[in-house]
């Protein structure tokens, strides 16, 4: 299909949706990064059947449970390192076959170290993110006059499936949604097009910020205007949390500029 086709047909919201490759990065993660929870959660509730964990003291209790995450924080940095380093070479590729762009697959040096930064940023706010409301939901049992026993059924039926479950499908796909943009912007900019067009996937799941971005069409070096913020690209982590969390959009060359 010729590109300007590619860009009028109905159907033109599919090349929003991840590649196999995205997804296969994804999914990867996923499995690791749940892995490396679950052993983490082990150790919470160790210590906090060990009165380790000083329930009564938020502050206390806070710094206790980010201790007993430090032998964990590299193998994690790790996956997000790879599925950021994936995902860029896996948007790139697939921009260059989707619109038959004449450049290489492999992410530049600048661009791999891009990759890595975004990807110690995205696990330094999640860690962040899980460290609190573990122990917020531990003070909150505590308030509740509950003990320790409860606390840990609380923990390990409640809070802890949440974040294996949701809050790791999250995290995976607002990151893999940023590193496959990130890669394709790359290769469009390499490929010599002049812009760059931002493609939401159309269904009730796509924010209505999101939707009204759809088909806009900036230079490739300028950035997109998407709820009254300024995105380089979908899933842009310097956008706010609530702009860029399980984004699902996508990027496309844009071949005239309005």
């Amino acid at each position: 299909m010729c590109l300007a086709c590619a860009s009028t047909t109905p159907n033109r919201h599919l090349l929003a949706k991840e590649s196999d490759s995205e997804r296969s990065a994804r999914r990867s993660f996923i499995e690791e990064f749940v892995r490396l929870l679950r052993e983490w959660h082990g150790d919470v509730v160790d210590a906090l059947s060990d009165n380790e964990i000083n329930v009564m003291a938020a502050e206390a209790a806070r710094k206790t449970i980010d201790q007993t995450l430090d032998p964990y924080r590299e193998p994690i940095r790790e996956t997000f390192d790879t599925l950021w380093a994936d995902g860029g070479r896996a948007g790139r590729a697939t921009t260059a076959r989707r619109y038959d762009l004449d450049v290489d697959v492999d992410v530049s040096d600048q661009v791999a170290r891009e990759l890595r930064q975004y990807a110690g940023d995205a696990w330094g706010e999640t860690s962040e993110t899980m460290v609190r409301e573990i122990a917020a939901a531990l003070r909150e049992a505590h308030d509740a006059g509950l003990g320790v026993p409860e606390m840990e059924r609380i923990l390990s039926e409640e809070v802890f499936p949440e974040m294996r479950g949701y809050e790791a499908e999250r995290a995976a796909r607002t990151s893999a949604t940023g590193a496959a943009a990130r890669g394709a912007v790359s290769g469009i900019r390499d490929a010599g097009a002049p812009g760059k067009k931002w493609l939401a996937e159309d269904d009730r799941r796509t924010r209505a910020a999101h939707d009204d971005a759809d088909g806009q069409v900036v230079p490739v070096g300028a950035k997109f205007t998407v709820g009254g913020e300024q995105l380089w690209w979908p899933g842009d982590p310097r956008g706010s949390l609530s702009n860029i969390i399980n984004c699902r959009c996508g990027v496309a060359p844009a071949w005239e500029l309005p």
